[in-house]
């Protein structure tokens, strides 16, 4: 195997390239990676850089690259597919909402799966997509709105398991000395994987943003997801209550537009700390300055994401060869 056949595809501008094989073909391109004396996170890495990874489209907000990078593993004749996902800096993560949905879409365009109810496998388990009947490009919905409600991929998560993982006395410490008196909540959560999120009176910035993820993600030997949330002023309130506003730093990617599990999490632990109102879909909003996006996450025994994966670019060639170990 001396060329992968990729495609991208894009949840609430969280991207991800995407690789189809069956288990042979897994095989074959371990082996050739390890001819070259690389492995997959250096694969990762190369694809997914936005200066010179994979990807061409014209007009995409990113030339090349993405947040993230999947193999989905055809294990037909189950007709079910399992995601193996590595993040744009080479490290593993066991789940993505957005990269799961993103997969269940591509999936779906490639005839791998049909639409509705339809399993899927990840590193954090088996988990269940509800796909529509058709799909939708970026060209033809740019505006990421009214959108037949046939074309969305609902992404059932586990329950939140809360207080996990646990925060040191060293960085809840200095959590409240850094927040101070903007701080209203904070605690972790875990979907499969890890999330620390901080409830604040005020909107972060990117800038913050990066600076106090990075920072407090430290703490955790195995990294965490960092999401900074609030109550949004701009959106107004929903007949569930008021809508949240979330600022993303994502172990293994950094700054991103937006984060599936994340919102899942924040939205579960806002509903418990009564910042929503009491109904039990909550409105959340990213708050990324060049793409604001809105979920709307079921929380519950089994919270449910529900969002438009759009297909960007289809047929990518990417030659091994190319990457650098």
């Amino acid at each position: 195997m001396d060329t992968l056949s990729l495609a991208r595809y894009e949840v609430q501008g969280n991207d991800f390239l995407i690789a189809f094989v069956n288990e042979d073909e897994l095989g074959s391109l371990d082996r050739a990676l390890d001819s070259r004396g690389v492995g997959r996170a250096d694969l990762a890495r190369a694809i997914c850089d936005r200066a010179s990874g994979a990807g061409v489209e014209a007009g995409y907000r990113y030339t090349s690259g993405a947040d993230g990078f999947i193999v989905g593993v055809d294990r037909n004749p189950r007709r079910c597919v399992r995601m193996h996902l590595l993040n744009s800096d080479g490290s593993f993560a066991e789940t993505s909402g957005n990269g799961l949905a993103c997969l269940a879409q591509a999936a779906f365009d490639a005839g791998l799966v049909t639409s509705g109810r339809v399993e899927f496998e990840s590193d954090a388990g088996q988990q269940f997509c509800d796909i529509g009947e058709s799909s939708v490009t970026r060209t033809s919905n740019p505006s990421n709105e009214a959108v037949d409600a046939s074309r969305f991929v609902g992404v059932e998560m586990p329950a939140v398991a809360a207080d996990r993982p646990v925060i040191s006395d060293d960085l809840a410490a200095r959590i409240q000395d850094e927040l101070q008196d903007d701080l209203l909540h904070f605690g972790t959560g875990d979907v499969g994987n890890p999330h620390l999120v901080l409830a604040l009176r005020h909107p972060v910035d990117e800038i913050r943003t990066a600076v106090l993820g990075s920072a407090y993600e430290s703490h955790f030997s195995d990294g965490i997801n960092v999401e900074f949330i609030w109550v949004s002023e701009a959106a107004g309130t929903s007949v569930e209550g008021p809508r949240i506003a979330m600022s993303v730093w994502e172990r293994g990617a950094g700054l991103t537009y937006s984060c599936g599990t994340g919102s899942v999490v924040a939205a579960t632990l806002a509903h418990g700390w009564g910042m929503t109102g009491c109904g039990t879909s909550v409105h959340m909003e990213t708050a990324h300055t060049q793409a604001p996006f809105a979920y709307v996450v079921r929380t519950g025994d089994v919270p449910q994401l529900r969002v438009i994966a759009e297909r960007i670019e289809t047929d990518i060639s990417f030659e091994l060869d190319s990457i650098e170990g």
